[in-house]
């Protein structure tokens, strides 16, 4: 199964809980949970100028399904997981 990961920028609002609710971000960088910024550019999330973007997704892809939690832990509703 292949899927894209599709931010709205417009919605965005850079609240990060898309980057610090990823488990494979959580996995990288435990730290994460405090609320502290990666400091690695292995995570599929980082904040860029305020707003979320979509940084490297190949390691969703790894996955076998996508969890979908940055979708469902995002406010304002500005990410979308579109299975092709």
């Amino acid at each position: 199964m292949t899927f894209r990961i599709l931010i709205n920028e417009d919605l965005c609002m850079g609240c990060s809980n898309c980057v610090n609710h990823c488990p494979i971000s959580q996995r990288i960088e435990p730290d994460l949970i405090q609320g502290c910024s990666p400091k690695t550019n292995d995570v599929i999330f980082k904040l860029i100028n305020g707003k979320s973007r979509v940084f490297n997704q190949i390691l969703c892809e790894k996955k076998e399904f996508p969890c979908k939690i940055c979708m469902e832990m995002c406010p304002k509703n500005a990410i979308h997981v579109l299975e092709d």
